[in-house]
Parts: C-alpha cells; structure tokens; sequence
C-alpha cells in the first residue's frame, strides 16, 4: 500500500464538497435582446403605475446606489445634458463598471411682467403672440361687436425648474479612434419633472358708443383700477427608458447620445426624440 504525500493530501478536495461550475457569459446579441424586454417591461410599469411615478423614481435611486456603493464614484461626470427624460440643464454622471446614475437641474426666468393694455382701443382685440392690436373681420368697421364686456389678457414672466434622475446600465464597451474602451453602450431608465409658474394679468373692457361724429365708438377700461394678475402653477414629468452611447472625445471629455420611449403627464407615448449630452471625466 502507497503512502500519500502530505502535499497530496492538501491538494484534495475536501470530501462531501460538490464540483464548482461556471455558467456561461451571455453574448452581446442576449444582452441586447434581454435590455429591449427589459426597457419594455420598465415602460410598461411607468404608464401601469404613473399615479406612483416619484415613489418609482427614489426606489431607482436607492437601487443604484446599493448596487455598487463604492465603485459608484470610480468616474464621476459634470457637464451639460438636454432632453424629454434626462431633463435639461447641467448634469451630472456618476458610473461605476456597470452600473451608473445621472442627475440633471436647470432653471429659467422668461418675459416680463410689465405688460401693456391700452386705454382704449376700436374693434380691436390682443393677439396673443404679438404686441399689436388687430381689427376683428368677423364684427365688421360699421356695426358694434358682438360682446359689449370683454377681458383682455396678457401673459407676464414665467418660472421653470427641471430635475432629471436616471439609471445607466452598461452593456458594453467598445474602442473609439483606436483608444481601448472609450465608447459605452447603455441603456438607461427614469424621468424627469417640471415646474411652471405662468403669471398672467386681466382686465376688463366695455364697448361705449359716442353720438360725436368726430369721435369712433371704442373699447375703454371698465375702471381705472390696475390689471389683476394670477400666477398658475403646473407640475410636467416624462419618464421612459431607452439606448443609449456613449463616445470619447479624448481623454476626458466625452458625448452620449439616447433615443428614448417616454410617457409624459399629458399621457401621450413618445419616441424618436434624441437626448444629448456633453460630460467631462474626472480622473
């Protein structure tokens, strides 16, 4: 009977262990395939479930960050990103090997609220997208309109803050003029929301027929009083998944580009509309 060497009885494996398998890498064409059921079954829950979109939207959050916590900030991102469910204005990309998320936030101020109403006016009525007056056909220049009381209203300055959050997912990378793994193919999940403020100012007209023949019948103020103004508030979101790719302009400054599907607060699909974004890598 042969003895066996100590260094033989160390390199057996322990009774009672069960053999260890690898199972298959998946093929870029299945990652592919997988990534449309999954961007349809995601696009799917977000027009089932829209009454619970910001709940959806912060469970994605959670979900990433926990995915891969601390190879989350391995590349982060800062730069410029415009579309339906990125939201636009300056963006953000924090990615890690596979994982990614990318938050977006801009504002705005448009108009003004210093409108004008004249003090009196002929058969005319305000054009809503110009400053000018136009004569109304319809009533005619010889006989009175048809409505003796109208209001006249102006739109003033309007207010827009737009937040974006997304969830990148990597499905491949890829070589861009010749430098290893400067392109990215994506696909990425989530929404964005809107906030509008409209002010708009009214005021009240009465048609006064005069008996002078050197004077025209006319609209005039129905008091003296200022316009009154009111300030309407509506709250837009877009949410959607869809591809996206990434490309290397360099070392660190890189273009993406998304062609989502999305569904937005007027209820409505949408798609072929492109996103873009421009991001500079820290090392």
């Amino acid at each position: 009977m042969t003895e066996q060497k100590p260094s033989e009885l160390a390199q057996a494996d322990p009774p009672g262990e069960p053999e260890k398998t690898s199972s298959p890498r998946w093929s870029k064409t299945t990652k592919l395939a997988v990534s449309f059921a999954g961007i349809l079954i995601i696009f799917g829950l977000i027009i089932k479930l829209q009454d619970y979109l910001s709940l959806i939207l912060a469970a994605l959050l959670l979900l990433t960050l926990s995915l891969s916590a601390q190879d989350f900030l391995a590349k982060t991102a800062v730069g410029l990103h415009a579309g339906t469910q990125s939201g636009t204005g300056y963006s953000m990309r924090f990615m890690g090997e596979k994982h990614g998320l990318q938050t977006t936030f801009g504002a705005g101020t448009w108009g003004d609220d210093d409108v004008y109403f004249p003090t009196r006016f002929t058969y005319w009525y305000n054009d809503y997208y110009t400053d000018y007056w136009y004569r109304d056909i319809e009533s005619g220049s010889e006989d009175a309109p048809y409505d003796t009381l109208i209001t006249i209203t102006q739109n003033g300055r309007y207010n827009v803050v737009n937040l974006g959050l997304n969830y990148i997912y990597t499905l491949d990378k890829f070589d861009v003029l010749m430098q290893k793994d400067r392109g990215r193919l994506y696909v990425m999940a989530g929404g964005s929301y809107k906030y509008y403020r409209q002010n708009t100012f009214t005021k009240n007209y009465r048609w006064v027929t005069v008996e002078d023949t050197l004077d025209w019948d006319h609209y005039e103020p129905v008091d003296n009083s200022e316009p009154i103004s009111k300030s309407k508030l509506e709250h837009r979101w877009t949410a959607g998944a869809g591809l996206g790719v990434e490309l290397g302009l360099g070392k660190n400054f890189r273009v993406a580009l998304e062609l989502p599907i999305t569904y937005n607060w007027e209820q409505r699909i949408v798609m072929y509309i492109p996103q873009i974004g421009f991001y500079y890598y820290f090392k």
